[in-house]
């Protein structure tokens, strides 16, 4: 038996049995802790040794580096992280949230630190890419090196996973519609994000050159007023939409007719576009005539300017009565001639006076002035003036055919007055009673004093 003050500590009976039980002590000895020499922990004696990993640990507290315990002010309670374990190993950090937040699929590998620290935690970057940098160089769709896409991972990724990314176009002003959206950042973006033109032609300046008629034609370079996002041969624009929709012969003319100087501040004006038909017409001559040069006045879009009206033909030619039912311009401006169109109704009815035989005018040789017996309404009821043939108030209202026959228009005064003939003439006397007689006054003898009857 060792005789010794010290040894009657914990072994009062100065043997092996009944020495002192740490495990019943409020230190309870566990992992390394088992195999240390109890003066390592009991320098100062055996009374009131504390139960405080850092009062026997601050010097290894204080000398850490990896990570640095003082600089990152971490707590001085080694049992929040570490066990009694050989080595400090393996050690926990529930504080991390505070240093670097751990979200998503970080969480999954919190238990696996040296998948970021690599067995260095005083350096270990909490930027992305610093841990990401290969998957960022890796990435094929899109390219992000080839695109300039920032190393900001979180601006499109989450912890969770790579995909799907929360990045969204739109917040650039630009939308992803139709044959954007499956195609690489790449494709427009080459190598950088910023300063892109948001323009089509910007991207599309070779297919532009390459279409038919654009450069041509002057085709204007925003390629959304007729192409939408889908597929170029899906156009989409509708002249009718615009302040000019497209009738008649416009619907046929190509777009370089009228947009020869370009597509934009084209005239919707018909003189601006038609100034040379109006100046070389000559049926009529719109500029002898100082026509108006809207032409709409008188024009549709119809091709080759047919049917026309001619709202001023007043200025002309006043249209009364019977010609304000013509709708057939033809049927005075014979031949589509409208220069030498007579203004005379004989220059136009020459044929009904030669052909007229009630009464026959050309026979009688009535005066070619139509309207000194005819109004415009119609051929009748005519207003013939029977003054060279007095009728007087006696023969005022007689049917012209009482004294005219149909073959014959002197006047039939027998077919009235036979038996006034017969009372006052023999029967080889003249029967031309006008010569002799007046309308008025059967018994006024013109020429000489009344003739007696012979029996």
């Amino acid at each position: 038996m060792y005789n010794s003050e010290d040894c009657y500590a914990c072994h009062p009976q100065g043997r092996s049995e009944g020495a002192f039980n740490h495990a019943t002590s409020n230190f309870v000895l566990v992992g390394e802790h088992l195999n240390v020499e109890c003066a390592q922990c009991h320098q100062s004696g055996y009374t009131n040794t504390s139960t405080l990993c850092v009062d026997c640990h601050i010097t290894r507290y204080n000398n850490s580096v990896n990570p640095n315990h003082q600089t990152l002010a971490l707590s001085t309670d080694c049992s929040t992280c570490h066990t009694p374990s050989a080595n400090w190993q393996p050690a926990l950090f529930p504080q991390h949230d505070q240093v670097y937040q751990l979200l998503g699929r970080h969480a999954e590998i919190a238990s696996n630190c040296e998948g970021c620290h690599n067995g260095n935690y005083s350096n270990t970057p909490n930027q992305c890419v610093g841990c990401h940098q290969s998957a960022y160089n890796a990435a094929v769709n899109p390219n992000h090196s080839a695109a300039g896409i920032p190393t900001e991972c979180a601006s499109c990724h989450n912890s969770t996973a790579w995909i799907p990314s929360s990045f969204n176009h739109t917040t650039t002003g630009f939308e992803l519609l139709g044959a954007h959206l499956p195609i690489q950042c790449s494709s427009c973006h080459v190598g950088t994000l910023s300063g892109l033109n948001n323009e089509c032609i910007s991207c599309h300046q070779a297919q532009f050159n390459s279409a038919p008629n654009h450069l041509a034609q002057s085709y204007p370079t925003t390629c959304e007023l007729c192409h939408n996002s889908v597929a170029w041969n899906q156009t989409s624009f509708d002249h009718q939409t615009t302040n000019f929709p497209l009738t008649g012969a416009h619907t046929s003319a190509s777009c370089q007719q009228c947009h020869s100087s370009g597509y934009v501040g084209t005239s919707s004006e018909c003189y601006a576009c038609h100034q040379t038909n109006y100046q070389q017409s000559t049926n009529p001559n719109h500029t002898a005539l100082a026509l108006s040069t809207a032409c709409q006045d008188c024009h549709t879009t119809n091709p080759d300017w047919q049917p026309a009206t001619f709202p001023v033909h007043n200025n002309f030619y006043q249209l009364l009565g019977a010609h304000l039912q013509i709708n057939n311009c033809t049927t005075c401006h014979q031949g589509g001639n409208y220069n030498n169109t007579p203004n005379t109704c004989i220059g136009c009815h020459n044929n009904d006076y030669n052909g007229t035989t009630d009464p026959p005018h050309q026979t009688l040789n009535f005066s070619e002035d139509c309207l000194s017996c005819h109004t415009m309404n119609g051929w009748t009821p005519a207003n013939f003036n029977h003054s060279f043939f007095p009728t007087g108030s006696h023969h005022t209202n007689v049917n012209c055919n009482q004294c005219h026959s149909e073959t014959n228009y002197q006047p039939q005064c027998l077919s009235c007055h036979m038996n006034d003939f017969l009372e006052e003439h023999h029967l080889g006397d003249r029967t031309d009673c006008w010569n002799c007689h007046g309308a008025n006054d059967w018994d006024h003898n013109l020429i000489a004093p009344r003739m007696q009857r012979l029996d």
